[in-house]
């Protein structure tokens, strides 16, 4: 239960720094969109007289088709065809881009970060080992609501995402038409508009163009446009132009029956909020549910105590351990080493309650089936896959690299007829045990050079690692006798 809560809030964790670089991306494209619109448009609205902006006149002639001499003077100083048409595919790829990331990397990892949060909420109650709540209900049910809030707020900007690229490309529909009607040019089928093209368009020209440029005076605004209808959802700060709820028959059937709005299970949506403060929300509940084990885990709630220094001098660079806790025999066994990999020997520890015991271990005999010029084996990784088997990643002096599995029994046999001083003593004169005799099976990794190995004997797997640290191979430690011999000892690549 302990390991699975600590795997789960370190998936929390890289899930979150995943999800922050993925929203600064997200951000940083919206933002090349608004400073691309603006600077193409300012240079228009410096030389324009006070009364009025672009947005009106656009309005006008969307509606009543004949250009005044504003709009005709801007669509010939600051427009051209080419310019709008590579203007559209900027702003089309970016919000694309906009999109994919929101769909695929940030709903993946959303939905994640749910599914853990649900998963921490499984342990809650029977994690209560020695009268020790390992986290709070209350904190599971915070997170669980403010990611469910974050999940709905993902599907709106969703939504404000797609509405406002449809509205963006209509528009430069509309611009380029009005462009071809200036210059006289012939307006073929294909740059004629439909009409919900053109309440895109009216919907765009609102939104984005229609602003009192005396009230932007007053404020001191350097933006003279509102291209922030997406923009708003990445600022730490309330929303200025909310989707309407009114019309949303769920929204309204929940706000106004009591049983419903109080339910615990159905996800409160946040209209007001921002996508970035729900997600710095959910960070921040998410930092405090996880930090609860620390405070409620000290030295009062501790049942047993191992002392390991006194066979462990110096303190090992290396090392794994692995808790053996029964009715009549409480240990912990301990793999170390004190130098880096590759390993001439690494040593084996045994402790119980007042009582250590040590060996070193070495592989010196080749393994079988093996050349015999491969038969000086260094230790490169170690794992402890169950209680029956140690995983050891060898390799040879051809760099060649071999995964094999030690019998756990038969170590702890060896290491039971030592002794060591438990006031802590020499390491140099402890027995050298040659376990190549104790290898169960073993399989040579081919096209690989592995160094670092990690083991699960509940799923039956191990993992390697390539030297160049991106290549990650899988192998299935126990395959099934139906495909396998029982003289085979190769484990077969995943």
């Amino acid at each position: 239960m302990w390991d699975h809560a600590a795997q789960t809030a370190c998936h929390l964790t890289t899930t979150l720094s995943y999800m922050s670089n993925v929203l600064e991306c997200m951000n940083e494209s919206c933002d090349t969109v608004i400073q691309e619109m603006e600077t193409k448009l300012t240079c228009y609205l410096i030389n324009k007289p006070i009364s009025g902006t672009i947005g009106d006149e656009l309005l006008h002639f969307l509606l009543w088709g004949k250009s005044s001499d504003v709009i005709r003077d801007f669509l010939m100083k600051c427009i051209t065809e080419k310019g709008v048409v590579k203007l559209k595919k900027f702003v089309e790829s970016s919000y694309t881009y906009m999109l994919q990331l929101l769909l695929i990397n940030f709903q993946m990892a959303a939905d994640a970060i749910y599914y853990h949060v649900v998963e921490i909420k499984g342990m809650e109650k029977p994690a209560v080992i020695g009268g020790i709540n390992l986290f709070d209900f209350n904190l599971v049910q915070e997170a669980l609501e403010s990611a469910g809030s974050f999940i709905l707020k993902a599907r709106e900007l969703q939504h404000v995402v797609e509405r406002s690229q449809k509205n963006f490309l209509a528009f430069f529909r509309f611009l380029h038409y009005s462009w071809l009607k200036v210059q006289d040019e012939p307006v073929d089928e294909s740059s004629q508009m439909s009409s919900q093209e053109l309440e895109f368009v009216a919907d765009f020209i609102t939104d984005s163009l229609i602003h009192e440029h005396e009230q932007l005076k007053a404020s001191g605004k350097e933006k003279h446009f509102n291209f922030d209808k997406v923009y708003q959802y990445f600022q730490d700060a309330p929303l200025t132009s909310c989707l309407e709820t009114e019309k949303n028959s769920w929204h309204h059937l929940v706000e106004s029956t009591s049983t419903l709005s109080d339910n615990p299970l159905i996800i409160k949506q946040r209209p007001n909020a921002s996508f970035r403060q729900l997600f710095l929300e959910l960070r921040k509940k998410l930092q405090t549910l996880l930090n609860f084990p620390s405070l409620t885990l000290n030295e009062k709630n501790i049942q047993q105590k191992v002392e390991i220094s006194s066979c462990l001098k110096p303190f090992p660079q290396q090392s794994c351990i692995w808790h053996k806790q029964a009715k009549t025999d409480v240990s912990t066994y301990i793999l170390s080493t004190l130098s880096k990999p590759p390993h001439q020997k690494i040593s084996f520890v045994k402790i119980n309650p007042g009582r250590c015991r040590q060996i070193h271990l070495q592989f010196s005999e080749s393994l079988p089936q093996l050349a015999k010029t491969d038969s000086h084996y260094t230790i490169s990784d170690f794992a402890f896959y169950d209680e029956k088997f140690v995983t050891f990643l060898l390799a040879t002096d051809s760099r060649c690299s071999i995964l094999a599995q030690i019998s756990f029994l038969d170590l702890i046999s060896e290491v039971d007829e030592r002794e060591c001083d438990p006031d802590g003593g020499s390491t140099a004169s402890m027995e050298y045990v040659d376990v190549s005799k104790y290898v169960a099976h073993y399989s040579t990794i081919e096209g690989m050079h592995a160094i670092k190995v990690a083991s699960s004997g509940t799923r039956k797997v191990a993992c390697l690692l390539g030297s160049d640290l991106r290549v990650i191979r899988t192998y299935e430690m126990e395959p099934s006798n139906d495909d396998y011999p029982d003289t085979d000892v190769s484990m077969n690549t995943g």
